[in-house]
């Protein structure tokens, strides 16, 4: 999987006390000040409970490059699919999952995967952001009369860019098809139909991809 070269946010960490960990440029989700600090801090609480490191900060610190999927559904536990390109080209992929729930509070983690993709893996992912085009997607889109429900939080970081997508039930579309892929192949143990029990029909491509990597975590499991 490589990381394009496009438009982004371009990464100038702050940090306000030392050994702080900042995850999210100010600002990046919403104009109002309060309304920014309360879903900044809602989902850094989350990714400090998982564990996760910055991927905001890691832009610069590093040459590795990093994929996340960060799941907060209101009534579930949390979980955070992270995948990173390190310098040597070995691909990896980590899976998170806290005994929190999504919309309230947060909890420890309860599972912990590790493996490495392969290469037709990271084709498929590298597919779903190029038809996402995902660098030149808006931060987050206006939602109106949005209560309870399912946030999906993409972070890509490499090459000094960092870029965030925050969006609310994506049912359809590659987003929607990235994130449901990314928890299949990380084995957490979390069912298609609960992270889109509403989704349309998948194209054949995407139904297969996705198919064939809940067989490999099922078989893992054996």
């Amino acid at each position: 999987m490589t990381l394009e070269t496009s438009l982004s946010v371009l990464c100038c960490p702050r940090m306000e006390e030392p050994g702080q960990v900042e995850y999210f440029p100010v600002g990046i989700f919403h104009e109002r000040p309060d309304s920014d600090d309360f879903v900044r801090e809602w989902y850094s609480a989350h990714l400090r409970s998982i564990h996760e490191p910055s991927l905001w900060q890691l832009c610069e610190a590093t040459d590795a490059e990093f994929l996340r999927f960060l799941w907060v559904p209101t009534w579930s536990p949390p979980l955070a699919v992270r995948v990173e390109i390190g310098t040597d080209g070995a691909t990896c992929i980590y899976g998170r999952m806290t005994s929190g729930f999504g919309g309230y509070g947060t909890g420890s983690v309860t599972h912990s995967t590790t493996s490495v993709l392969d290469r037709e893996a990271c084709g498929n992912i590298q597919n779903y952001l190029d038809l996402a085009e995902f660098w030149t997607l808006a931060a987050r889109e206006v939602v109106s009369a949005a209560c309870d429900g399912d946030q999906w939080i993409f972070e890509r970081s490499g090459n000094g860019r960092y870029h965030v997508v925050d969006r609310w039930n994506p049912r359809t579309g590659p987003l929607s098809d990235l994130g449901v892929y990314l928890v299949s192949l990380s084995a957490l143990p979390v069912a298609k139909e609960r992270l889109r029990p509403v989704a349309k029909p998948l194209d054949a491509a995407t139904e297969t991809a996705i198919s064939r990597a809940w067989i490999k975590r099922d078989a893992s499991k054996t």
